[in-house]
């Protein structure tokens, strides 16, 4: 059989993502935040395919993706990274 015409059951969060197209940390964002289920496997997360989609189709409703990082976050970087070039100035 043909890899492309395979349907995954589960998925690692690299794959989860790129079959999503959403980054690798907004999957670990969902997952940490409760959004997304993920089953334990040893040191691995593995993401059944109902429980991707059931999270995407949440996400369609609500009308966008999490980011990874929040506004607040973001900010604080920016502040971090401005200290930084001005002290090795």
């Amino acid at each position: 059989m043909i890899e492309s015409q395979q349907q995954a059951v589960a998925y690692n969060r690299a794959s989860a993502a790129a079959a999503s197209g959403v980054p690798c940390q907004t999957i670990d964002k969902a997952i940490n935040d409760g959004e997304l289920t993920a089953i334990k496997s040893g040191r691995r997360r593995i993401i059944l395919r109902e429980d991707l989609l059931a999270w995407l189709r949440k996400c369609k409703e609500r009308g966008s993706i999490p980011t990874p990082v929040s506004d607040a976050d973001r900010e604080r970087f920016a502040a971090l990274n401005k200290a930084r070039k001005q002290a090795a100035a």
